[in-house]
């Protein structure tokens, strides 16, 4: 007898806590059927069409173009987010680089890559950065304001003085004329030594000859990496 006036009790018991829990309408079971689920969007990563590259991924682009030839190709999607790519010069010898713009080893086949995209000119590089980088429709003082903070960037440069990729891009193309900072020689000559010791099988016979040139060039502020490339550009045929 106290036995079944116990376990009546306890089910009301239990059950007072699940109505407690989960009141009629709530938890995951309840939600009208058209109700609208937010969903997070993925960012774009590089599927083999030019407009899935940020503006400023081409730009890099662009520069090691405008140094080292007037054509590219890029390597084919992998699972990275953006693509190893090779620049082409008119006596079609080949400088690859990798998803960060550093100088990358060729392969046996003499390629960054045995699966490639087409050859790209250097304009269709550039149109493809402008159409990447079209700013959104804004007010006439918002586009304004772009314009003067190029022109300020290019050394006050008049708007007439601007290409469309920098009217478009609101970033200029042109190097700064600020004075560099002083380096101690110490950390040049290890930053120079780190570089070479990580990329040495990239670079060509004989680069070790211009290994003043090179400090010289990284006391004036230069990076490791474009003190190499322009010693390279400067000295070497390719």
């Amino acid at each position: 007898m106290k036995t079944g006036f116990f376990l009546r009790n306890l089910h009301a018991y239990n059950s007072a806590c699940r109505r407690a829990r989960h009141p009629q309408g709530a938890g995951f079971k309840h939600y009208h059927r058209n109700t609208r689920i937010l969903t997070t969007k993925r960012s774009k990563r590089w599927n083999g069409d030019l407009d899935s590259l940020s503006p400023d991924f081409l730009k890099e682009v662009l520069e090691k173009m405008q140094s080292y030839g007037d054509r590219v190709q890029f390597e084919l999607p992998t699972k990275a987010a953006r693509p190893n790519y090779q620049v082409i010069n008119p006596t079609n010898r080949k400088m690859a680089f990798d998803d960060r713009h550093l100088i990358l080893r060729l392969n046996e086949n003499g390629d960054v890559s045995d699966q490639l995209t087409t050859i790209y000119s250097l304009d269709t590089i550039k149109a493809a950065m402008i159409d990447n980088g079209k700013p959104a429709r804004s007010s006439r003082a918002n586009r304004s304001g772009t314009t003067r903070r190029v022109a300020g960037a290019a050394g006050d440069a008049d708007d007439t003085d601007l290409t469309d990729l920098e009217r478009l891009t609101g970033v200029s193309l042109r190097r700064s004329v600020a004075p560099p900072p002083v380096a101690d020689v110490d950390t040049i000559e290890r930053e120079k030594y780190a570089y070479y010791k990580a990329n040495r099988d990239a670079f060509p016979d004989g680069i070790t000859k211009y290994s003043q040139d090179i400090s010289a060039l990284m006391r004036a502020g230069v990076s490791a990496e474009d003190a190499f490339e322009q010693v390279i550009k400067e000295n070497f045929q390719f």
